[in-house]
């Protein structure tokens, strides 16, 4: 059961005493972070939820037996897992409020991590051009590209293969936490909104019986949202004065439409199509207030971590929609799986 454990390095903990074990408790996840006196190592390993105790066990008994161990869970399931925790090491159990543990996990991530090491990138997809061809110069997509720029962020000299604050911070996982990321890498909260993983998994039961995340993100990066969604073309077809007909004809829009015009039901569809509509959806869903935060707060830079959009597909809509939009706000989407765990034991 202990056989996927990952060395982290040491930069990590460096205020970090030794026998000390942190626990994220995600809706779908648990991931556990534990320090041992065996070479000051720290070490981390997700399970599936009804695998906790088991997998804790499993720890106390080979790392932590007849030795007293510092405890902390933090996440939206820290009171029935500091239950279970208390009972396997017998020990207090801290439980760690989630912005202290993002504010901590974040910044020993952006001060001791490169951030090409953990940057989500999908190098599978074809380029914006070469499946929708050269985006033409129009009077129409060029006011949106202005309307969308930010005004007065610092964006000079600005070195992307680096963490770079201010700038937004979308935790998503249980829910959808919004921060701002101050200079001296202090987080404040500006919004939260009850939509996360468990929304993806209950929709796609809801449309094909199937909830299981690792198979829908899977399915999705092959799906193909033209056989879903409405397309530019279907759209202003019959008008060919639409400023919109500047847009690549192919482009998908609307997720669904075409359940909607066609009047068919999910059966009707393959399954890889409607999961590239529905992540399409929610990406555009958690992704609707970034401009909002970014000209309020004057920052262009956008980080995005947690279980909802650690896949391929998230990295995949990230460059399309950089490719079509072509603003100066740059999203990044990390890969933190231990972030707050991290943050909680520090």
């Amino acid at each position: 059961m202990l056989g996927n454990i990952v060395a982290l390095p040491k930069s990590l903990f460096p205020n970090v005493c030794e026998n000390v074990v942190s626990i994220h408790c995600a809706l779908t996840k648990t991931h556990i972070v534990f320090k041992t006196d065996a070479g000051c190592s720290l070490s981390y390993i997700a399970t599936k939820k009804d695998e906790l105790e088991t997998i804790l066990h499993e720890i106390y008994c080979q790392f932590y037996s007849g030795k007293t161990a510092k405890v902390f869970v933090t996440g939206p399931r820290k009171i029935c897992t500091k239950i279970i925790a208390e009972s396997i090491f017998h020990t207090q159990v801290c439980m760690v409020e989630d912005i202290l543990a993002t504010s901590k996990g974040f910044e020993l991530i952006s001060n001791h991590v490169d951030l090409g090491d953990i940057e989500y990138k999908y190098e599978g997809a074809e380029s914006f051009q070469s499946k929708y061809g050269k985006l033409e110069n129009s009077s129409m997509l060029n006011q949106i590209r202005k309307a969308m720029e930010v005004k007065g962020a610092e964006t000079n000299n600005i070195d992307e293969t680096k963490f770079h604050c201010p700038a937004i911070l979308i935790m998503a996982n249980s829910f959808i936490n919004y921060y701002l990321v101050n200079k001296d890498k202090s987080i404040v909260p500006i919004r939260t909104i009850c939509l996360g993983i468990g929304t993806l998994k209950g929709l796609a039961k809801c449309v094909t019986d199937l909830n299981i995340y690792d198979d829908i993100v899977t399915m999705a990066i092959n799906g193909n949202r033209e056989n879903v969604d409405n397309q530019v073309f279907e759209l202003f077809s019959e008008d060919e004065k639409s400023p919109y007909g500047k847009l690549p004809p192919t482009l998908p829009l609307f997720p669904f439409g075409k359940c909607y015009d066609h009047n068919k039901g999910a059966e009707n569809y393959s399954k890889d199509d409607l999961f590239g509509s529905l992540c399409t959806m929610v990406y555009n869903l958690v992704t609707s207030s970034i401009l909002m935060f970014c000209r309020t707060y004057k920052v262009t830079t956008v980080y995005i971590c947690g279980e909802l959009f650690n896949a391929d597909i998230f990295a995949k809509l990230v460059s399309t929609q950089s490719n079509l939009l072509q603003t100066n706000i740059k999203i990044k989407i990390i890969k933190s799986e231990y972030m707050l765990a991290l943050g909680a034991m520090n």
